[in-house]
């Protein structure tokens, strides 16, 4: 069953309950099929930072299995972001509040500014960062980032012209009197 895990990590189901506690085996099964995690009821194992992010890597529900302690780990959220962008969404706590967390996620994925608690989404340097995010593959309108922005910062001329340069459809969610702007929409046009 051990050997098995590393060319069929969902083997790991068929296991007994020692082999499903013993970290090799299951980080051999983590890392050939992430899903393997689904399988895994040791509370170590679900709090172990590299079990779960070998499981992340290939499995998006990595971190609604793992430890709530993970997830309150700014460290462990910003290494999970590195892996997907959208693991944001899981952070609780210390790691939700993380300015380098949400950083590090929107700069990935500007959508991914929704997860970010209100005082984040009102910092300048955040939604900088997530207005300005390259398109990812398979990922939306780049500039939608502009959404999920504070009010005030969606009206703030220098942000939304960044955001318009990403994708001029980001200028949508643009505060109403920006939009009214004559200066700003000269700016645009340019």
């Amino acid at each position: 069953c051990a050997a098995c895990v590393a060319t069929d990590g969902e083997a790991l189901a068929l296991c007994p309950e020692r082999l499903r506690a013993d970290r090799a085996v299951v980080l051999a099964a983590v890392k050939h099929a992430g899903a393997a995690l689904r399988h895994v009821d040791d509370a170590k194992l679900l709090a172990d930072r590299d079990v779960v992010l070998a499981a992340a890597k290939t499995w998006g529900g990595a971190l609604e299995k793992c430890s709530p302690r993970l997830l309150a780990d700014p460290t462990f959220i910003k290494a999970a972001v590195a892996i997907d962008p959208w693991f944001l969404q899981h952070a609780t706590d210390a790691a939700a509040d993380d300015r380098a967390c949400c950083l590090a996620s929107v700069a990935l994925d500007g959508a991914c500014l929704q997860f970010a608690p209100a005082e984040l989404r009102a910092d300048p340097a955040v939604v900088s960062a997530a207005v300005a995010a390259p398109p990812r593959p398979g990922g939306g309108d780049p500039g939608a980032a502009l959404a999920y922005a504070d009010d005030e910062l969606r009206g703030d001329p220098s942000i939304v012209l960044k955001a318009a340069k990403a994708s001029p459809d980001a200028v949508a969610h643009a505060s109403a009197a920006l939009r009214d702007d004559k200066k700003t929409a000269a700016a645009l046009i340019k």
